[in-house]
């Protein structure tokens, strides 16, 4: 059901940047939900999470390019805090805080 959500939301015509942070928050959140699956092979799991972490850091470069700017909101908002630690995420916001200075 959350893949299906994700990938009909990312099909959507010109989505604003609040539907994009949307559909990373529910790829996100679905993470902790999927690491304690039990119905799944560690390798499914693993492959899961992994592709899940991807969608959603994917998805918020996409909404920064449609215009997403608070820096601050990525940072704090809880329902990415499944993903923080993930390189695409830490070097969107370092590239976010590149911009910002400029």
């Amino acid at each position: 059901m959350t893949l299906e959500a994700i990938e009909a939301a990312q099909k959507l015509p010109n989505p604003k940047p609040t539907d994009m942070i949307k559909a990373a928050s529910l790829a996100s959140r679905a993470i902790p939900s999927v690491k304690n699956q039990e119905k799944l092979s560690d390798a499914e799991r693993t492959k899961l999470v992994s592709d899940l972490g991807k969608t959603s850091v994917m998805i918020l470069q996409q909404a920064v390019l449609a215009g997403l700017s608070d820096l601050e909101f990525l940072k704090k908002n809880p329902d990415l805090e499944p993903i923080r630690e993930l390189p695409g995420f830490k070097e969107l916001l370092k590239a976010m805080e590149l911009k910002k200075k400029n």
